[in-house]
């Protein structure tokens, strides 16, 4: 076919092939076209310069985020040593001989609530003290609410004044200047209002929804000592009414703490005030504080203001403009960077582009998994007899000619050989899954990449826009980091793990970014028409079974390879090379990754993820707790109840069904403490499984003092939860009876290698007086000590005589338990009891008691579970010893065969399961023995296939090391 040079204004032939428009959708054409206005009106503008401001603006940017990162805290919280140096610091500044606070509640027509205070402060100014005023803090910004401090009038010495207001953010400030350095006694009088201080909040403890109202009298930054203190609170009476608990009030610092409930102090026919006062000195940076609960509904909420939302958002602004630009990079490579346009339609054409060799025109379609096998098979035909297949290759780089000038023109066999073996190389790594690593490289690395663009067919995008993305994809990231490291002194990120997701997230945005920016190649008009007239010869290949039919000279061969995918590709030069009789066979190819090293590879660092993944999120069948969470006061409202006394009574009987039940009835004597911040609750944990069975258990209610209470039960750290959800605090000592019961107690179960029934009821668990001792006030001579636990089993007397053996269990290491007989058993008619009575501090083992029975004796045997929970059992300890036996067999391969191993599925075994089965063991090792004191049998054991599989995994990477293995 003659060369043609193609036109935009080409007549379109009757037999044209239209190439529909890539239709966007019109919010990246509309961004696009926001993109294209930018970039022209930078480049009206003086392009150099706008490109270097734009430059140096993100630089700014980034420069922010690194201060932010290792520069100072903004408004960081104090630390203990700052407490006690502003303790020991306390005579510097003025002190509070006196502090009285009156706030007066109030809810206006809009159900809003609002706060009228007056503050009488004695200022007493000590003679290190070189200040010439008072300043007073209040909290602007309270619970996502402005509460708008309003002054509305100030004396000081007795003389009204118009103390300087201060808005600072969160803050307001209330400035009273004498004029001259102040000594001694200064009286300060302040009135002013608060607005919407109350604010919806969650009770965990209670588990209810309330309107509170919780205000600091000292503010959020009271840094003077205090003598005596009195605040008092006036409460119209309909609000009262609306008091969904008692209120509370009390004084903190550091870790010290306590509350009272407030009572009336005096009443009018239409309010009732609650005062407080104490006569303690108190420290700087006290907080001395009132809590009033509602109901819920009690109070309008306003609407957030525009600052709580630039404090929320705030931390999220280089997240939100990552995605945002992202959008934006979008939308430009897929218009604004996208192909010129071209003719929009082609014509078949039956010969290739003379002045567009193979090799340019693969990277021209992004024949990514093909272009490799393309170059080899054009190499392959330039090397044949009878011509050279392709058009002479103009404008290839240097290197290139040089190493086609480099070829020996003799030596045609050798030269034919060499590009045999390459095509038949190639043949064999395309359309598999490990040759792709390898395709990129060729197609990025190649001179025909480089090709493209010195012949004009695509181009680099470059200018303002460019770098704004690139500027934003380093600069945002750094930003986000230095936020969340000032983010890390607010909230703790071993708690809290949304910073350093927000920062990675962050950071792949920007990555992504970036690629985008820098990886876009769009075509140029030239380019275009170069791809439509491949379009067409790929129309004249379809039409002609080019694919099928063509020769291993055939100059089209290489463009069909090219149009296909990668498998069938590799199927037509097969087909070619064996209709010219051309051999096929080559040798072993080490660097290709077949499917078999990419999985065993894969498996490879799947495993030590399983491992990591297995050993923290599910939990151990060969580990227990050491105390409850509720002993520990890790859930909300279990602490500052503490039991005196506890007896758990049990009876065994039987159910309408013929099976059997355990009824159990607890009772508690409890203190309760009034200076705890939430309101305490009854709470209790047990252990409802035995060998991995349900025994159903049911908590049937809840009484305080013979008064039923509301409760809810839940699950927590693999045990029953109890958790009564009480509305307000019941200060002093109360009887607590709890109901329950076990629907399932009968359980089939195997030691000594004998199968047998049994009933066994955990009635309490370790580590008791842990949370059930403690102080009521912050007094020593209020603590409360555990002073008698009892447990009773009663039942019937046929099965206490038909039982083969009744024992008391107490768990040690693990779940395996140790049994000893019973304290007293005591027959009484039809019945027998079985009584433990340990000393009340003796909370090392639980309390349980266990009935042994021959199997089938009580129930129909069900096996199931007692297989399942015990082969659960063995699987920690089975993992460990997989995982070293897995780690000793493959680090042999290595060690073994370490000098003579080639790459290939034996050295990856040696280099990658090895240390990966090695690693795998270390966390699966601590997950099955968390709790193991280390003198079991089968601890040292697992220690030594551990450390040997550590050592088995280093001595094979050592001995297959790059350095030792040749090829």
């Amino acid at each position: 076919m003659t060369e043609h040079h193609p036109a935009a204004d080409d007549v379109r032939p009757d037999d044209a092939v239209p190439v529909p428009p890539r239709r966007q959708t019109p919010l990246y054409r509309w961004l696009s076209a926001a993109l294209l206005r930018i970039e022209a009106r930078s480049r009206a503008r003086g392009s150099r310069g706008t490109r270097l401001a734009a430059r140096a603006v993100w630089s700014v940017v980034a420069a922010v985020g690194i201060l932010l990162l290792v520069g100072p805290v903004i408004n960081e919280p104090m630390g203990f040593d700052d407490y006690i140096e502003a303790a020991g610091t306390s005579d510097e500044t003025w002190i509070a001989r006196s502090f009285e606070a009156d706030y007066t509640l109030v809810r206006d027509a809009d159900g809003r609530l609002r706060m009228e205070v007056e503050e009488r402060i004695t200022a007493v100014f000590p003679d290190g003290a070189d200040e010439s005023g008072i300043e007073r803090v209040i909290a602007g910004q309270y619970e996502g609410h402005d509460v708008r401090p309003t002054l509305v009038s100030a004396e000081f010495d007795g003389v009204s004044i118009e103390p300087e207001v201060r808005e600072r953010g969160t803050r307001t400030e209330f400035f009273v200047d004498a004029g001259e350095r102040l000594e001694g006694d200064h009286d300060l009088v302040l009135r002013y209002t608060l607005q919407d201080v109350a604010h919806a909040a969650f009770d965990e403890s209670t588990r209810k929804w309330t309107d509170e109202l919780e205000w600091d009298a000292f503010g959020p930054d009271w840094s003077h000592g205090s003598g005596s203190t009195t605040v008092s609170v006036t409460v119209p009476r309909d609000l009262v009414d609306a008091f969904a608990r008692d209120p509370r009030a009390g004084l903190s610092w550091l870790l010290v703490s306590s509350s009272v409930e407030l009572t009336a102090d005096s009443e009018t026919p239409e309010t009732i005030t609650y005062e407080v006062v104490t006569d303690q000195n108190l420290p700087p940076h006290s907080a001395y504080w009132f809590r009033m609960h509602f109901d819920p509904g009690t109070f309008a909420m306003p609407a957030p203001p525009i600052l709580y939302w630039v404090m929320v958002v705030g931390p999220f602004v280089p997240l939100l403009a990552a995605a945002l630009v992202l959008l934006l990079a979008l939308a430009a490579r897929a218009v604004a960077w996208g192909d010129a346009r071209g003719r929009a339609w082609f014509v078949p054409q039956s010969q290739p582009d003379p002045d567009l060799p193979a090799t340019v025109a693969a990277r021209l379609w992004r024949a990514v998994g093909t272009a490799p096998l393309v170059r080899a098979l054009a190499d392959y035909q330039e090397t044949l007899t009878t011509g050279p297949a392709q058009p002479k290759a103009k404008g290839l780089s240097r290197l290139w000619r040089r190493r086609r000038r480099e070829r020996p023109e003799g030596d045609t066999g050798a030269r034919r050989g060499a590009a045999r073996r390459a095509l038949v190389r190639e043949l064999h790594r395309t359309g598999r899954v490990g040759n792709w690593p390898h395709a990129w490289r060729e197609y990025l690395g190649a001179p025909a990449w480089r090709d493209t663009f010195r012949r004009g067919l695509r181009r680099v995008p470059a200018g303002f826009v460019r770098d704004n993305f690139a500027g934003t994809s380093l600069a945002l990231p750094v930003l986000q980091l230095g936020l969340a490291r000032q983010l890390s002194h607010q909230f703790p990120l071993s708690v809290y793990w949304w910073p350093v997701a927000v920062v990675a997230l962050t950071t792949a945005l920007g990555l992504a970014v970036l690629a985008i920016a820098y990886t876009a190649r769009p075509l140029t008009r030239r380019g275009t028409f170069a791809r439509e007239h491949l379009l067409g010869i790929r129309l004249f290949a379809e039409k002609t079974l080019v694919a099928e039919r063509a020769t291993l000279r055939d100059p089209l061969l290489p463009y069909a390879v090219m149009f296909a995918p990668p498998r069938r590709a590799a199927a037509i030069v097969r087909r070619a090379m064996d209709d010219a009789g051309v051999d096929r066979t080559v040798a072993r190819d080490p660097a290709l990754l077949g499917g078999g090293r990419i999985a065993l590879r894969a498996g490879a660092v799947l495993l030590i993820v399983a491992a990591f993944a297995l050993a923290n999120l599910v939990p151990s069948p060969t580990v227990r707790p050491e105390e409850d969470a509720v002993f520990r006061g890790d859930v909300p409202g279990s602490y500052g109840m503490f039991v005196r006394e506890f007896d758990a009574d049990g009876v065994l009987e039987r159910d309408a069904d013929g099976g059997f039940t355990l009824a159990v009835e607890e009772r508690l004597a409890v203190s309760i403490s009034g200076s705890t911040s939430r309101v305490p609750q009854v709470m209790r944990q047990w252990t409802d499984r035995a060998e991995g069975v349900n025994t159903g258990l049911v908590v049937t209610s809840v009484t305080v003092d013979g008064e039923p209470v509301e409760f809810v039960t839940s699950r927590l750290e693999g045990k029953a939860l109890l958790q009564t959800t009480m509305p307000d605090a019941l200060e002093g000592e109360h009887d607590v009876v709890i109901s329950y019961r076990l629907e399932d107690p009968v359980i089939t179960s195997a030691s000594g290698g004998e199968w047998h029934d049994e009933i066994r009821w955990t009635a309490l668990n370790a580590r008791w007086t842990f949370g059930w001792e403690g102080l009521l006030e912050f007094d020593m001579d209020t603590r409360v000590q555990v002073e008698r636990v009892g447990v009773t089993l009663t039942v019937p007397a046929e099965l206490a005589d038909a039982a083969t053996a009744v024992d008391a269990l107490a768990y040690r290491q693990g779940w395996d338990f140790e049994l000893r007989e019973p304290d007293r058993v005591v027959r009484d008619g039809d019945t027998v009891s079985y009584v433990l009575t340990p000393e009340p501090d003796d909370d090392g083992d639980d309390l349980g008691l266990r009935l042994t029975f021959d199997e089938g004796a009580l129930e129909e045997p069900d096996r199931a579970g007692a297989w399942l929970w015990n082969a659960w059992r063995d699987v920690p300890p089975a993992a460990t010893v997989a995982l070293s036996l897995l780690a000793l067999a493959a680090g042999a391969v290595g060690i073994i065969r370490g000098s003579r191993l080639r790459p290939g599925v034996l050295r990856d075994v040696a280099r990658w399961v090895a240390p990966a089965a090695a690693a795998a063991t270390l966390p699966v090792f601590v997950w099955t023995t968390g709790d193991w004191s280390g003198d079991e049998p089968a601890f040292a054991v697992l220690v030594v296939c551990v450390l040997a599989a550590v050592a088995a995994a280093a001595w094979s990477l050592v001995a297959t090391r790059a350095g030792r293995v040749a090829g």
